[in-house]
């Protein structure tokens, strides 16, 4: 994984773990257009790779981004991530979370998450209802942002694309009909994306945007590949027209 990312000039830091980094498979049914995932557990932390990890973090500048993405390590406790977020909070890193369940619950009980992209079941869970009329998402993501927990919050609704809200706007992002090799990082290339667009200081509706151009580029690539800049660019091109 480190000489990959040195490949694509990505300056790294990392932590050992003792255990293997996981494997997950991805199974596509040429016939039929069916897919299979395979999702393994993740690697388990012990108490001193999870430190190492929170020490290298704390090292970030303040005012940069720090992305928490996916489910927790076994071994890894929420207390463990609630502290990390509060203490990098703390130093002035703006903190953006794409998880689920009671990893996600937990961080945005501490509040002021910089964004939160909850897909639909997901951002039911957080409203604790179900999301059944038109408007009813729109306000559930209202009541994410108003309450503090977080500045913004962009629901993915696969192929219709995204619904973004913050204190001042509301936007929903439709990509264009495309036809769909894999779905298999669609969500970390639009959280990639969105990233990329808010440390450059880009309007609300800019960074939703492109992490939509971003998500939907990636499902024109079958198996595990992601987007790539092209096709980024081209759908991102489109719905700024």
């Amino acid at each position: 994984l480190v000489a990959l990312l040195a490949d694509e000039n990505v300056p790294v830091s990392t932590v050992e773990a003792k255990d293997w980094t996981r494997q997950n498979l991805h199974v596509h049914i040429e016939s039929s257009g069916e897919q299979y995932r395979f999702v393994m557990p993740g690697a388990a932390l012990t108490d001193d790779e999870f430190y190492q990890l929170q020490d290298q973090v704390l090292e970030i500048e303040s005012g940069a981004l720090q992305v928490i993405s996916g489910s927790l390590p076994p071994g890894v406790q929420l207390e463990k991530l609630t502290r990390l977020i509060t203490t990098a909070q703390k130093q002035g890193i703006r903190c953006i979370v794409d998880s689920s369940g009671e990893a996600l619950t937990a961080a945005l009980a501490i509040g002021n998450i910089e964004l939160v992209k909850p897909n639909l079941k997901e951002l039911s869970a957080l409203v604790n209802r179900e999301l059944t009329q038109p408007d009813d998402v729109r306000k559930a993501a209202q009541e994410i942002v108003h309450s503090g927990k977080a500045h913004r919050v962009v629901v993915s609704l696969g192929p219709q694309g995204a619904l973004g809200v913050d204190r001042e706007t509301c936007v929903q992002v439709v990509p264009p009909p495309v036809k769909s090799q894999s779905t298999v990082g669609a969500g970390d290339s639009m959280v990639g994306a969105m990233t990329l667009k808010l440390a450059e200081n880009a309007p609300f509706e800019d960074i939703v945007r492109y992490g939509v151009a971003a998500g939907s580029a990636a499902t024109l690539n079958q198996g595990t590949r992601l987007c790539s800049l092209d096709d980024t660019q081209k759908i991102y091109s489109y719905l700024t027209q």
